[in-house]
């Protein structure tokens, strides 16, 4: 699929986090992304993943959307998303996608594939500033759960 240009879409109700403790208002100053990220991932009844692309002021560049269509889990694009950072020389990146299962907890295969992105990007001094996942009404960060 092609990388996609885009406004931040109007914001949406954010779901509970893990610990029940978030702040909507904070979250959505903090992740000016993360509504258009949610728009494109809840309610899917297939794994998606979606990667914003920003810009140092967390601008969304960018977003891809990727499944690989056969298996529950996503296996992310990384030779689409090395064509794209090198396209659109983003600060920084956010790696989100869904369980439709309803279990939000990241699974090893999350945790791998997420590690593998940080290592492939990290010589080009693009961060991963986030790996979200989305599952029901829950939304969990590796960011907030110190995987990041």
């Amino acid at each position: 699929m092609a990388l996609v240009a885009l406004a931040i879409a109007p914001a949406l109700r954010q779901p509970k986090a893990m610990t029940g403790k978030t702040d909507k208002n904070l979250e959505r100053a903090r992740d000016p992304w993360a509504p258009e990220l949610e728009i494109r991932l809840r309610g899917q009844d297939q794994e998606l993943v979606a990667i914003a692309y920003l810009d140092a002021q967390a601008e969304t560049l960018g977003i891809r959307i990727s499944t690989d269509g056969q298996s529950g889990d996503v296996i992310l694009p990384l030779k689409d998303i090395l064509r794209d950072v090198l396209e659109t020389d983003p600060h920084a990146l956010v790696v989100a996608h869904n369980h439709p299962s309803g279990d939000p907890r990241p699974s090893a295969t999350d945790r791998q594939a997420t590690q593998a992105l940080c290592a492939m990007l990290r010589p080009l001094g693009v961060r991963v500033a986030d790996h979200i996942i989305l599952a029901g009404d829950d939304r969990i960060s590796f960011r907030d759960l110190g995987l990041l």
